[in-house]
């Protein structure tokens, strides 16, 4: 008895099969795209999450993240997107570059209107003053809403941390001692010690804050 053939599966079959996650990943990205595989890895690291987390926030696999942050694979506009917006920034995080820069100044210069910006669920508001987080130390400008705290007490083992307070109160609670800064007082500890900080009055306060190494 001739056995007849398998009919071929139909186009829309496949495409039903395939995940929604594999579909973004293969997008085509647009010709000349630069890469941005280590300012994905600095900036997840900066945020403490690792693959896996950034890989259920934004839906991608995280095959697909870690050939990214290895600048192994292509990444479109709209893995990018959802990528950011996991991290919490928008695409004007990565395309920094700008025009005129023709003297490469974005290397050494942040101007003040192009500060790069992490915003947190609390409200706290990173401003970046350096041009990027590759090298031995992070700077920035933190604003603090009222009543705007970094979350449950941390350590940070091998980083060293310092700030200047430039506006309202500021509250540093170290391995449980209290200590309430205004501004023009300033700080610094090992990231050895237990610490949390926030804002403990009714106004905003801004406070400037570097630590070394700028991801940990």
């Amino acid at each position: 008895m001739t056995k007849l053939p398998k009919p071929k599966p139909k186009r829309s079959d496949l495409r039903r099969r395939e995940p929604r996650a594999a579909l973004a990943e293969e997008s085509v990205p647009p010709e000349g795209m630069p890469r941005f595989g280590t300012e994905i890895r600095t900036l997840r690291k900066q945020r403490g999450m690792t693959l896996a987390e950034l890989a259920k926030a934004c839906g991608l696999s995280v095959s697909f993240l870690s050939q990214v942050e290895r600048d192994a694979s292509n990444l479109s506009v709209a893995a990018l997107y959802k990528i950011g917006k996991a991290l919490g920034v928008n695409l004007t995080w990565f395309f920094h570059a700008g025009d005129g820069d023709l003297m490469g100044e974005r290397h050494y210069v942040v101007r003040a209107d192009r500060r790069r910006q992490l915003r947190y669920g609390t409200g706290m508001l990173d401003q970046l003053l350096v041009p990027h987080l590759n090298g031995a130390l992070a700077l920035f400008v933190i604003e603090f809403p009222p009543g705007a705290f970094s979350g449950d007490a941390k350590i940070a083992p091998n980083s060293e941390h310092a700030g200047l307070v430039l506006e309202g109160e500021f509250e540093l609670m170290l391995n449980g001692k209290r200590f309430l800064l205004k501004a023009g007082d300033s700080f610094g500890f090992p990231g050895s010690l237990q610490h949390r900080y926030g804002n403990p009055g009714r106004r905003k306060t801004v406070v400037v804050w570097t630590h070394t190494p700028p991801t940990y």
